[in-house]
């Protein structure tokens, strides 16, 4: 055998073993640690792209809850929006845009919503928006680390006590409205829906189950308004308001864990017109297929609420209670005979002038606005028989915007009026011209629409102001049937000469007009005809008016939500249940 084949067969020395071994053994940990380490690698990013897609599934759906809700106003990038989807007012900043979406249940309380609409303005005004909208990334990246979530709450609490302090500090709210319009919204979080990601609020529902962090945000502002008087010593009244606001959270927590309450200012309305109202309403609605009712029957001569009933079968989740007295309303043509009133009362404008109606197309600043027909001139009351908006334009064109408005306020309409001190009733939003263009405001006004202007009334209001039509001009008090003693008469609003020839146009929409359909009915009839749109897009069709005609003694207010039909307006849906509540009501009065 050669030396090479011995050399080749000879056994391995022992540091050759040692090293092949741990070559091996090494071999063996790589192996293994390289499939952990994929595996860590894997989940994290499992876990990460899991908790993005849910981030950008509730954008979108915050995106779409944001289309959906209806626009209040609209300035620059910012949008005002009204939801009856959500229970807390909250702001969002998406693509450039800022949002503050306010629930439907504020519009009844006006010092609410406006704090509420501060507390929020003041979230976009420190970048409280797009910090938080940011944040969601974060957490989407540190999932797996539990301080994330407490860096979150922490942050969310922070900027909440900050609007806390801007506002009560710097734009001077009273800390007693501050406290209770907070207790407000923290009872309807307990309640609402939870809000979406990126979001901020007033106050969250999970915000509003520490009981320590409500306590502290009213501990603070009331600490900022001793500070504001140089520290002086808390009196026993100091103490006694303190502990009845933190008292008063938790009380009102607990309280919608138990049974509700019934209201005590609940009015009482003349049962037998109630049952008789409450049928033939019920009949409308499924007769036409709507998706909630209302129907109001006032005393012509005494302004009392014979009756008031409201049936909702899903439209909307705020329609509860005596809701038919605050619901906000854009009343679309029914106000259309209130500002004719204020012209004639202002000798604007007379019953026989001429008006054109550009047939049926006028452009007026960037707006243009049309009729559902060509007409060429129409008189006063022609324009009131024949809804046109066009000529109703030009006629609120002569009283300007602040003479609209003038006539709005004296008739009640956003406040003073007949509803003070009336249980259940609420007044509606009459904006000031300020800030807006002629055009802007005038059409948003005249045409009874809420875009651009955020005006609406409630059925209270305007059934109050068709009492003054039917009445001779006087504003009565709202009272309950019940209700002892004489009619209130709160002050002249027009003339008698101008509610009869007011009275008379209504008249003439039934002789002629857009309900000439309710002509030789058992019982004349008068009165105005109203089709619009929800927020949401469903029609809204109503017919308010006063029977006999010749001499009112009940006037009735009625409202279909969602009628279908191939040809849905206010003449073909509610008109006819109008005339229907009417005919069964007057025999039963004994009128």
């Amino acid at each position: 055998m050669s030396l090479t084949e011995q050399d080749a067969v000879q056994p391995a020395s022992k540091s050759e073993v040692s090293n092949k071994n741990f070559a091996t053994a090494r071999q063996k940990v790589i192996a293994t640690s390289l499939p952990r380490k994929w595996i860590v690698y894997s989940l994290f990013w499992v876990g990460f792209f899991f908790v993005l897609s849910k981030k950008i599934s509730d954008a979108i759906r915050l995106r779409r809850d944001l289309q959906n809700a209806f626009t209040l106003h609209r300035r620059g990038s910012l949008r005002v929006k009204i939801s009856d989807d959500f229970q807390i007012p909250f702001s969002a900043r998406i693509l450039g845009a800022a949002y503050v979406v306010m629930p439907t249940s504020l519009l009844r309380s006006k010092s609410d919503f406006r704090i509420s609409l501060k507390h929020e303005l003041e979230h976009h005004r420190q970048g409280d928006c797009a910090w938080t909208f940011w944040f969601e990334f974060l957490v989407a990246a540190f999932f797996w680390n539990p301080a994330i979530y407490l860096w979150r709450r922490t942050f969310s609490q922070l900027q909440e006590l900050a609007c806390d302090e801007t506002l009560i500090g710097q734009m001077r709210i009273s800390q007693q409205d501050y406290g209770s319009c907070l207790i407000r919204v923290a009872e309807a979080a307990l309640i609402g829906r939870g809000l979406h990601g990126g979001t901020t609020c007033m106050i969250s529902p999970t915000e509003c189950k520490s009981r320590s962090f409500l306590a502290r945000r009213i501990k603070m502002f009331t600490h900022h308004a001793q500070a504001s008087r140089k520290r002086r010593f808390l009196t026993p009244i100091g103490i006694l308001s303190l502990s009845a606001l933190i008292a008063g959270a938790f009380v009102a927590q607990a309280a919608l864990k138990n049974s509700k309450a019934p209201n005590p200012g609940k009015p009482e309305y003349l049962q037998p017109i109630q049952a008789l109202v409450n049928e033939k309403l019920d009949q409308g609605i499924t007769r036409y297929n709507a998706s909630a009712g209302l129907a109001i029957v006032a005393d012509a001569k005494r302004g009392t609420l014979l009756s008031v009933v409201g049936i909702n079968k899903g439209f909307d989740k705020a329609m509860v209670g005596d809701w038919p007295l605050s619901y906000p309303l854009a009343p679309a043509s029914a106000i259309k005979p209130i500002i004719v009133a204020g012209a004639l009362q202002e000798r604007k404008t007379t019953p026989d002038e001429l008006h054109n109606c550009e047939k049926g197309s006028y452009k007026y600043g960037d707006t243009t606005f049309h009729d559902y027909k060509a007409f060429d001139f129409l008189s006063t009351t022609d324009t009131i028989a024949a809804s046109s908006n066009i000529c109703a334009l030009k006629i609120s064109q002569t009283l300007g915007p602040k003479g609209v408005q003038r006539a709005l306020q004296n008739f009640g309409f956003g406040g003073n009026g007949a509803l003070e001190n009336f249980p259940s009733a609420g007044y509606g939003h009459l904006p000031s011209p300020d800030g807006f263009s002629d055009p802007e405001y005038l059409g948003s006004i005249t045409l009874g629409s809420s875009e651009k202007t955020n005006f609406y009334i409630t059925p209270a209001e305007l059934i109050s102001a068709y009492v003054i039509l039917a009445n001779g001009g006087k504003m009565m008090k709202a009272i309950s049937y019940k209700q002892s003693g004489s009619p209130v008469e709160l002050r002249e609003v027009i003339s008698s000469s101008v509610a009869s020839k007011v009275r008379k146009m209504l008249s003439q929409v039934v002789e002629s007009g857009t309900a000439s359909n309710l002509k030789g009915g058992e019982v004349s009839v008068a009165g105005k005809t109203s089709t619009g749109q929800a927020k949401s897009g469903q029609w809204v069709t109503s017919f308010i008016g006063y029977a006999p005609a010749e001499n009112p003694s009940v006037v009735t207010y009625v409202v279909l939500f969602d009628p279908k039909g191939k040809a849905v307006t206010g003449s073909s849906t509610a008109a006819y249940v109008f005339e229907d509540i009417v005919e069964s009501v007057i025999p039963e009065l004994g009128l």
